[in-house]
């Protein structure tokens, strides 16, 4: 199907009409949406498509803005839900063995080089001109090589980095890493991933990621 055929079935099909089709079309939709910096529309469908399939729980709210923070649902991969893309010498596995809140967490295991980001990611919706804090916790098995895996929140269209977390490493209990960031005066969607920094050399180890959360801050 073309992009200028989805463009014109989703939103009608949303809004009026009685038509089936697959949760799959939306999420494409959003994509070339965020592609063409239509964040108000993205989220007006994605809370449209949310009624129409029974996903109120995958709708940032003031509570926070992150979906799906302790991997608690199924994970959609799109929209505004996590997505995933394998990544040289990185495997993802939901753990429900070990989790800080919930019943699982996301397990990232490293091994070998050329690991820049660890293939998970969610897009974030947000205001210009505004403040939020930011949180999650990690716990990892001996993590070996130079430097750490980070968590880094970006403005998708400048690159922009708003937020990029101490290294994640050391922890061999759940830890928190927190802190506040300030959006440009056109930012509207940032994204939220791991990066691995230094990028490239070898790193071989496990890290633990769960319970993220952003929320506006208070004035």
């Amino acid at each position: 199907m073309s992009n200028r055929k989805l463009t014109a079935m989703v939103p009608a099909a949303l809004v009026a009409t009685p038509q089936t089709f697959d949760l799959r079309y939306v999420i494409e939709y959003l994509q070339y949406l965020f592609n063409h910096k239509d964040v108000d529309q993205a989220r007006l469908v994605w809370q449209q498509a949310a009624r129409r399939f029974g996903l109120s729980a995958y709708v940032p709210s003031g509570r926070n803005l992150i979906v799906n923070g302790d991997f608690s649902l199924e994970i959609l991969n799109g929209g505004f839900d996590w997505q995933y893309e394998k990544q040289q010498s990185v495997t993802l596995t939901l753990d429900p063995s070990d989790f800080h809140g919930g019943h699982r967490s996301l397990l990232i295991t490293f091994d070998g080089p050329g690991v820049n980001d660890a293939g998970i990611r969610q897009f974030i919706a947000v205001q210009p001109n505004s403040s939020y804090d930011f949180s999650a916790y990690y716990k990892n098995g001996e993590i070996e090589g130079a430097g750490a895996p980070h968590f880094t929140i970006q403005d998708v269209y400048t690159r922009a980095v708003l937020y990029d977390s101490d290294e994640l490493k050391e922890a061999g209990f759940w830890k928190s890493a927190t802190g506040e960031f300030t959006t440009g005066d056109d930012t509207k969607l940032v994204i939220l991933h791991i990066r691995r920094l230094p990028e490239g050399s070898p790193i071989r180890g496990k890290l633990w990621v769960d319970d993220f959360r952003l929320t506006p801050k208070r004035q």
